[in-house]
């Protein structure tokens, strides 16, 4: 273990799998207290389990490092704050977000209201509500790191224009965020 991020509480979403989940156990490694947060969809995201996010968990404290997991889903800004509320409750205020969580789900033109509200909420939501949750606090203690995941379909090259839409908002967005501060 190593001591770069001794006592900084990190928050990771899509923890549970993949690169979120090696996000976590690098975070750990490098001395952070983590926040494991995983919904346990499948990758269509569907279903619900707590099962991959306390395996990551589990692997954190094995290795020595201090986690706990969270299953709420960042899809909803009262999912996000449940999250946030986790990490405080058992660490303290949140000093770095890493927010990777997502699914695949269709963004055709052609997709019912829903599945658009459930594809932007996922993918744009979540970054939106956890920032907002989170950087204000960040900015007063004078340290924090917000990162937030988007794709190659954030040009619009994957003929998923409703993703699309999502990932340049949320280039977009960290853009505007870090332009503001």
């Amino acid at each position: 273990m190593s001591e770069r991020l001794k006592g900084k509480i990190a928050i990771v979403t899509g923890a549970g799998n993949g690169v979120g989940k090696a996000c976590a156990l690098s975070l750990a490694v490098e001395g952070a207290h983590v926040v494991v947060n995983d919904l346990g969809t499948n990758a269509a995201g569907v279903g619900m389990s707590s099962e991959a996010a306390d395996a990551t968990v589990a692997e954190i404290r094995a290795a020595g490092g201090e986690a706990v997991a969270n299953y709420d889903s960042v899809a909803s800004p009262e999912g996000c704050a449940s999250l946030v509320a986790t990490a405080e409750e058992a660490f303290g205020p949140v000093d770095i977000v890493l927010a990777i969580a997502g699914a695949v789900m269709p963004g055709q033109i052609n997709i019912s209201d829903e599945q658009y509200y459930k594809l932007l909420d996922l993918f744009l939501g979540q970054k939106f509500w956890l920032a907002r949750l989170t950087v204000p606090g960040m900015v007063k203690r004078g340290y924090g790191r917000f990162v937030s995941v988007a794709s190659e379909g954030a040009r619009g090259g994957v003929g998923n224009p409703v993703f699309a839409a999502a990932m340049g908002g949320t280039v977009s967005m960290m853009k505007g965020l870090a332009t503001e501060l």
